[in-house]
């Protein structure tokens, strides 16, 4: 996408691919140029996502085709991605982080 502020309906809507990969890179991993990495289609790289996030202070509940970003507060989840489902682990961990980074 070319414009710069996606909504949660474009994120959720992307396939799994070079753009989806692109995003992570640049809102989660901060990086603005870098080798195509295949975080939406691998899960080993998408575990990556992951570690990124919990870095960061966000908790994580992941299964078979979802995923789910939240922030806690003393036992009390404070900020939340909802569950994010997809046809694949590594689609749902890509849509559900890009949610939880940009604050859609």
């Amino acid at each position: 996408m070319t414009q710069t502020a996606l909504t949660r309906e474009q994120v959720l809507a992307m396939e799994p691919g070079e753009e989806l990969d692109e995003l992570i890179s640049k809102h989660v991993f901060k990086m603005d140029m870098v080798a195509h990495v295949h975080y939406s289609t691998n899960v080993e790289t998408a575990w990556m996502i992951l570690n990124e996030l919990e870095s960061e202070e966000w908790s994580m509940s992941v299964s078979k085709d979802d995923c789910h970003f939240y922030l806690q507060d003393q036992g009390l989840i404070t900020k939340t991605t909802g569950v994010i489902q997809a046809d694949s682990t590594p689609e749902a961990i890509c849509k559900a982080a890009l949610l939880a980074v940009l604050d859609l």
